[in-house]
Parts: structure tokens; C-alpha cells; sequence
């Protein structure tokens, strides 16, 4: 297959150059899931090198060249924002007659990783600035006959629509040599078009996905599986109609339905896979095998032979071994019109997959073509552990099942040893789920939702400067919520989307976000790109400041969460009606966002704000004056609050609220075990993490005790990857994730507090080290612009260590110590190599600057 070209720095694309139209054939205005496929065919006259194809979607697209599979996958982007992809075509191009293929998946439904566009296809093929084809009047199209078009269930309210696939109806459009028939249309007139918000395209601005093969599958158990009639008829209070590729349809009770009546929506594979009746069997009983067998070592596929049927079909369920996310690839073989239902979940909690959870919807549904047939779902990625299969039949052959990964290419390039075996495993887990939560943005979790929200993203990109020194996912990631914004001055809640609701503090933490971008990465881009909007959003909040506070949103679109956890995710109604109208959280928030920003504007050289900077201090005084509680050590989170959370404490000190004593005060209490005080989720964990760590001589041992603790029962339960919350799947009405890329924290906490380096300006140009006081050697790198710090201390006898701090990165670089006694003292760093030998247990900071 060719090989897909980066785009980070390529130029942008302007149809007015060339001859490219979008293209499209016309869909009713409220049209949903339309699956359709396009031919182009073109002659050379030559043989052309170092050919290259750019192509756009609206909403997603599947391209092949001469029956060659090139590539898939539209960057997640705004349809007035959109952005093009680029692969290169390498010595494909010989003389003669060329034809591509392209189906395009047009979603239609806004949710929280879509915003809703115009349905259309862009393409051009050209060989440096000679055109060789593009879309236009000649592309032909048809309606796919495959896939199922049109209302379908859908994943989740935050995801895309689920899949029906009649595998008899493909008659290899994408191969070389195919003849379309009548089913072709040419494009209309008013079908390919320039709309001016489509004028010029971006590239896509992180690198492509790469392939990393499918994932390998054990067979974990088998039997037979019935889905009960008086159960569906019950739980749906309709008749049992016929199956589609939908699902089950259903009739109404009533035999003559009013006119207009709704039609009921047909029950979905995923709820007939949940509630399906089992019976599990020995498999070597139908199918010569036995459980625990892997799949991919049957050279001659798993077959099934089922003599004595009884129920609809047979099951399959299957484990991958650990939580993966990439496209469905299934090869088997079976009659033509073997109907075949896969599931897909992160757990067996219920003795098998959790394909239907709240209304939503884990599976898909695919039907057989006569004899052997590969089929792979490239327009939306699953993810878990387990995968579960449903044959409506007695006779098939299974060679392949399992997800074809798409990961995103970084480098580990962290890492910190501690001598405790469980701080190198949280270090692995929480790298492994950064990998699943970051494709095309940054996302939540690879299963349920795959939405990028800023509070999460700003997590995923912290860890992700000292695992991988990635710039390019946070950067995009943040531009993506950036150009969200609502006419109420707040970022949706997600992007690219369009939501009714949103959370306020997530918008300060963007502007959080973009600030540690430039600070570990020496980028400035992004910051000056979106400095002035900070500004201009900033400026409207503090307009709205009352008593010296920022007052809380009242209204319904509104959701003041600040963290699952007890008090702190939202309040109700009648707490409005008893007088709730500011609180604590939200406007220390709007603190680290205004101290953020005077940081940006200094960096950059511009000229700063004296009226924010005022600002910070009004508010810091607010917020002590109305919410600190002195018999009791800390900050209330509102007036109506009846406890206390350790969260708001936290930012409180973090935002420099009250004075010294006062944050002292609170420090002492937050570090009791016995505080008191109710404990965060293991989101928002990172910000008591920060506050603590402040002291860390006295907090960091019980800090790293609370983290071994509680995310080390995750890996005692099996986790191979960091859960939403520390209750699992069962939170959440049992549709808590395993997978969640705010919980990788541990990763931040060992690079930042443990090993103990940090930023102190953009891209490294100095930072400091301060190491814990562990009781074993203690060693690491970080990546930064240009090179990494490595930091080892080792003990030298039983009183002693040596702190030893090396810089790859070329430079004159200099340094002083702060704690050998009390004072500041100069350090050469010789070939940027430095070591400071001192008593084991005195604290040390080494700041580092380059000349």
C-alpha cells in the first residue's frame, strides 16, 4: 500500500488553482448516515513519479486506486474549517487508464465529535504542478449498496452511528477492471459546487495513523444463543417483525396506528447480543478446539460444525488480551446470507460483553457473501478488551476477528526508575493509555465517547510532554476547542462540535493549556494565535464579576462541574433558589487563567495588562473573604456547602487565595489522613497532586503512597489501562470506562514531582530539578526541545547521594543549588554535565538556564 505523507507544515490548498470541485449528490436537508460511492476514471499518456492525491470529506472517506486500498480517514475538523489529507501515490502511476474509488461516510448528526456539515467529496491527483484528475462533473456515484443508509442506531449520544453491512451486495467497485452499470449517475450541476467556506483547505495538522496490524484473539468461550420472543415483545411492547441489517424490526400492537404515529425503531444487534439467552459448551464439542486457543495460530480458521442446533446460532467471545481501539477486520466464511452480529466491550463483568448499556449501542452487523470474504469497518474505530460474535447459523469457518490498529506514532521517550517495581508499571499503563486516547485529537476514552474535552486534553498533554515530548496532538487538540466558542464567551464543551451545554471552568483550563504548550515546548504559535481571543474572553468575564466574583451561569445549558466527586459535579435547581450564585472553584479558576495569561503576554513581549493583574488580586481577596472558614482550616466550595473537598482547597492554594497562614493552614489539614476533607476522582487528583506537592518534603511520601495505593488496585484488578474513576465499569449505571486518558496522572506526577523537573520558561531554556527523597536510586530522562535531562541520584554510603544532572542538548548552560546550605551556589556544567554530591536527607534544586 503507499504510503500516507505526513502533512504537519505542508501548504494550504486553494480550489481557485486548479479544477477540484466539491462534489455531491443531493440528500434531503435532514439526511443521516448516507453511505456513498464515487468512480473517477483518467488516462497518462506516461509513466508519472512521485504522484500525489489530496482529498477531503464531509464526513469521512475510504479511497482506493486501480483496486489498491491508498488510504482512509478525514481529520476531525469544522465544516467551515476543513482540512485535506495527502498521500503519496509513489511509482503507482503507469501509462494507460486509472480509476479511483472512493466510498464517503456522511454522518449528518451533530454530537460531541462532530459538528454538522454539508455532505461532500474533494479530490485531485496531480504530479507536481501538472493535474492529472479531479472531482468534478465526470466523477460518477451511487447510493453503497452495502452498508446500511439512513436513521440506525447510533454508538452514543457523543458518537456516531453503529453498521449494517450486506456483504452480498459488493460487487468489487474498488478492483481493477470493474464495469459500472445502470446503478452510476453523473454528478448534476448543483452537485459539484465551490461553497466560499470550502474555498481553501488546511492540512491536517497532527501525522497520519499508522497500521499496526490486528490485534491477536483467544477464544475465551462458546455455546449457543437464543433470543427470546416474549422478552423483545415485552421489553418493546410491540410484535417480533423480521431482522434487517437495522436490527429486528418491530409491529405495533395496535393494528390500525394513528396517522403520524411514529415507526418503532428496530431493536438494535447490540441489544440482541445483551440480551441474548446463552449456553455456553465445551467448543471442542462443535468446533475441535478449546478455549484458550488463539485464532491466529488455526491455520485452517476455527471452524464450526454444529450438530445439533438449538437456539438461533452459535457464539463466540473472544479476548484480545489487553484494551486495544482500531477498525473491525473479520475474515470468515459461511453461507451466503449468514447473519453475524459483533459486540465489543472492555470487561465480562456480566459473564459477556456489554454491548448495550444505557441505549447505547457496541456492535455492528454484517452479512454473508457466499464462501471465504474479509471485511473491514474503516469509518470508526472500536475499542476494549473483548469481542463477541454471533453467527445466526450452525456452519462457518472464522479465520480472523479482532481490531486492526490505527495508532498515533510517538516515541517513549520519559521515563523514570525508582526501584519499586509498581511506579515503572504505572508509568507503562499510563503511556499505554495516553496511546489509546489520542488519534485524530486528544480523547476522553477510545470506547464510549472519544470526545476531546479540555479539561482531559490538558491532563493528556502534561503526561505527554514527559512520556513522548509531543508537540504537534497537543497543539491541534487546543486550536480544535479554541475556534469552538459560544456567543456566552465560554468554549463548547467539546470539539469540533456544537453542543447546547458546556462546562465554564473547562475554558479557563484551555487557556491553561495553551499556556503550558508554549512553556514545555518553546512553540509560541499557538499562543500568539490565540492570545488576543484570551484576552477579548477574559476581559467580558471580569465585566461580569459582582461583589468581586465571578457569579456562576443559572442557566439550563449550563453545567458547573468541576470533578465526579462528592459535591463538586454540579449543582441543583432549589440550591439556585436558596441564594447559590458564586463559589469558590470557578473563580480560582478564572485566578490561574488570568495569572496564565500575564505569563503569555510576558513571554511573548507584550505589553501587559495591568488591569488583570489587579484582577488577580481582587478576586484572590474575594474568594477569602466569602468562602474561608477559619475554625476549620480551609475554603468552603460555596456558601450552602455542608462540607469541605479536598479539590477546592487545592485550587485555592494553587490560585494564591488569602494569605500565607491561610494556605498554610490548609496545606496542614489537606495533608492529614484524617482531614476530613472529601477526596477527588482521579481527574481532578492532579490538582491536590500540584498543591501538595508544594510541600513536598512533608507531602510527597504520602502523596506517591496515595497514587501506589489507588491506581495500584486498578493493576490488582487486571487493568491494562487507567479507569474513568476507581469504581470501574459498574459507575455510571455500568457505563464507566476502562480506559481514560485523565487517569494516566501517575505519569505526570513521577516526571514532575519525583524525578522532580519542570519548566521554568518556554522550551526548557531553564528549568529546575528537585528530586524526592527516595530510599532507593532514583533515575529518569525528560525530553525537551532539542535533546533530554537525565537526572540519576544514587547513594554513596549510607549518609550520602550524588545528584547527577546531564543535558544531551548543545549549549552553554549554567546552574545553581539551592539547599546545600541554604543559599544559592554556582555549578559548571561541564559538556552540559553536572554533580552535586549531598547529605541523603537534605532537600537539593538544581536551576538550570541556558546562556
Amino acid at each position: 500500500m503507499p504510503e500516507a505523507v505526513v502533512t504537519q507544515g505542508s501548504a494550504a490548498w486553494s480550489l481557485l488553482d486548479g479544477e477540484a470541485l466539491w462534489i455531491f449528490p443531493v440528500r434531503p436537508v435532514d439526511a443521516v448516515n448516507q453511505w456513498v460511492d464515487f468512480l473517477h476514471g483518467f488516462s497518462i499518456g506516461i509513466a508519472t513519479a512521485e504522484a500525489e492525491l489530496r482529498i477531503s470529506a464531509d464526513t469521512d472517506f475510504v479511497v482506493w486506486l486501480d483496486g489498491r486500498l491508498i488510504g482512509q480517514g478525514q481529520y476531525s475538523d469544522y465544516p467551515d474549517r476543513k482540512t485535506y489529507e495527502r498521500f503519496s501515490l509513489g511509482d503507482t502511476l503507469q501509462p494507460g487508464r486509472h480509476t479511483l474509488a472512493v466510498t464517503v461516510f456522511y454522518n449528518g448528526r451533530s454530537s460531541s465529535v462532530y459538528r454538522r456539515g454539508e455532505p461532500g467529496l474533494l479530490f485531485s491527483i496531480h504530479a507536481g504542478a501538472q493535474p492529472l484528475a479531479a472531482s468534478g462533473m465526470q466523477t460518477r456515484w451511487r447510493d453503497n449498496p452495502c452498508y446500511a443508509s439512513g436513521p440506525i442506531a447510533i454508538v452514543s449520544h457523543q458518537l456516531s452511528y453503529t453498521f449494517g453491512y450486506d456483504a452480498r451486495n459488493d460487487d468489487g467497485f474498488y478492483g481493477e477492471g470493474y464495469v459500472p452499470g445502470s446503478a452510476w449517475k453523473t454528478m448534476g450541476e448543483t452537485e459539484a459546487t465551490r461553497p466560499a467556506e470550502r474555498l481553501v483547505l488546511q492540512p491536517r495538522p497532527v501525522a497520519r495513523l499508522v497500521d499496526a496490524g490486528v490485534t491477536p484473539a483467544t477464544l475465551v468461550a462458546a455455546g449457543r444463543f437464543r433470543l427470546d420472543r416474549t422478552v423483545v415483545e415485552a421489553a418493546h411492547v410491540a410484535r417480533w417483525g423480521r431482522q434487517t441489517l437495522a436490527g429486528l424490526t418491530l409491529d405495533s400492537v395496535v393494528d390500525a396506528p394513528a396517522p403520524g404515529a411514529p415507526t418503532l425503531a428496530p431493536v438494535s444487534p447490540a441489544w440482541q447480543i445483551q440480551h441474548a439467552v446463552l449456553s455456553p459448551v465445551d467448543p471442542s464439542g462443535f468446533a475441535s478446539v478449546a478455549a484458550g486457543t488463539l485464532l491466529g495460530a488455526l491455520p485452517d480458521g476455527l471452524r464450526v460444525l454444529d450438530q445439533a442446533p438449538d437456539g438461533d446460532g452459535v457464539f463466540l467471545l473472544f479476548d484480545m488480551g489487553r484494551e486495544e481501539a482500531g477498525y473491525l477486520e473479520l475474515e470468515i466464511e459461511a453461507p451466503a446470507g449468514t447473519l453475524v452480529d459483533l459486540g465489543y466491550g472492555e470487561h465480562l463483568d456480566d459473564g459477556h460483553v456489554r454491548s448495550f448499556v444505557g441505549g447505547r449501542s457496541f456492535a455492528g452487523r454484517y452479512v454473508c457473501r457466499e464462501g471465504r470474504q474479509v471485511f473491514v469497518h474503516r469509518t470508526l474505530r472500536w475499542a476494549g478488551r473483548y469481542l463477541q460474535l454471533h453467527v445466526h447459523g450452525s456452519v462457518f469457518t472464522l479465520y480472523q476477528l479482532g481490531l486492526r490498529r490505527l495508532d498515533y506514532p510517538v516515541t517513549r521517550c520519559g521515563g523514570v526508575t525508582t526501584g519499586v517495581p509498581l511506579h515503572r508499571q504505572l508509568f507503562e499503563v499510563g503511556c499505554r493509555t495516553l496511546q489509546l486516547c489520542m488519534h485524530e485529537h486528544y480523547e476522553d476514552t477510545p470506547w464510549r465517547e472519544q470526545a476531546l474535552y479540555a479539561n482531559d486534553a490538558r491532563t493528556q498533554a502534561l503526561c505527554g510532554y514527559y512520556a513522548f515530548g509531543e508537540a504537534a496532538m497537543p497543539a491541534a487538540s487546543f486550536t480544535l476547542l479554541g475556534h469552538g466558542q459560544r456567543d456566552d464567551g465560554f468554549l463548547y464543551l467539546t470539539a469540533p462540535a456544537k453542543q447546547v451545554l458546556t462546562i465554564p471552568s473547562f475554558t479557563f483550563v484551555w487557556m491553561l493549556a495553551v499556556r503550558d504548550h508554549y512553556l514545555y515546548t518553546g512553540d509560541a504559535s499557538l499562543v500568539r494565535t490565540f492570545l488576543p481571543q484570551i484576552g477579548t474572553m477574559l476581559e467580558r468575564f471580569l465585566g461580569e464579576c459582582k461583589d468581586g466574583l465571578l457569579p456562576l451561569r443559572q442557566d439550563k445549558p449550563i453545567w458547573n462541574f468541576y470533578d465526579w466527586s462528592a459535591g463538586m459535579s454540579g449543582y441543583k435547581p432549589e440550591e439556585f433558589d436558596r441564594g447559590l450564585d458564586a463559589d469558590a472553584p470557578l473563580n480560582c479558576f478564572l485566578i490561574l487563567a488570568l495569572e496564565a495569561t500575564l505569563q503569555m503576554l510576558d513571554w511573548v513581549g507584550e505589553r501587559q495588562r495591568e488591569d488583570f493583574a489587579t484582577a488577580v488580586t481582587s478576586l484572590r481577596n474575594a474568594v477569602a473573604a466569602r468562602f474561608w472558614v477559619p475554625t476549620e482550616d480551609a475554603f468552603r466550595t460555596h456558601a450552602l456547602a455542608g462540607s469541605f473537598t479536598q479539590l477546592t482547597q487545592a485550587l485555592a492554594i494553587l490560585a494564591g487565595v488569602g494569605d500565607a497562614d491561610m494556605r498554610e493552614r490548609v496545606l496542614n489539614r489537606m495533608g492529614r489522613p484524617d482531614s476530613g476533607l472529601a477526596a477527588p476522582g482521579l481527574s481532578q487528583s492532579f490538582y491536590t497532586f500540584e498543591a501538595l506537592m508544594q510541600r513536598k518534603a512533608l507531602y510527597g511520601a504520602p502523596v506517591l503512597a496515595g497514587i501506589e495505593a489507588t491506581w495500584g488496585k486498578m493493576l490488582e484488578a487486571g487493568a491494562t489501562t487507567f479507569w474513568e474513576t476507581s469504581i470501574g465499569a459498574s459507575d455510571f449505571h455500568n457505563a464507566g470506562s476502562l480506559c481514560h486518558g485523565w487517569s494516566a496522572v501517575p505519569v505526570y506526577v513521577l516526571h514532575h514531582d519525583v524525578l522532580g523537573v519542570r519548566p521554568l520558561t518556554p522550551g526548557f531554556r531553564s528549568f529546575v530539578v528537585e528530586p524526592m527523597n527516595m530510599p532507593h536510586d532514583l533515575a529518569g530522562r525528560v525530553p525537551f526541545p532539542g535533546g533530554e535531562i537525565q537526572v540519576r541520584r544514587e547513594p554513596v554510603g549510607s549518609d550520602e547521594v550524588d545528584l547527577t544532572v546531564t543535558i544531551t542538548e548543545p549549549g552553554i548552560w549554567s546552574a545553581e543549588v539551592n539547599g546545600l546550605a541554604g543559599d544559592q551556589v554556582p555549578v559548571a556544567l561541564i559538556d552540559g554535565r553536572c554533580c552535586i554530591r549531598h547529605a541523603r536527607t537534605q532537600p537539593v534544586k538544581i536551576t538550570v538556564w541556558r546562556e
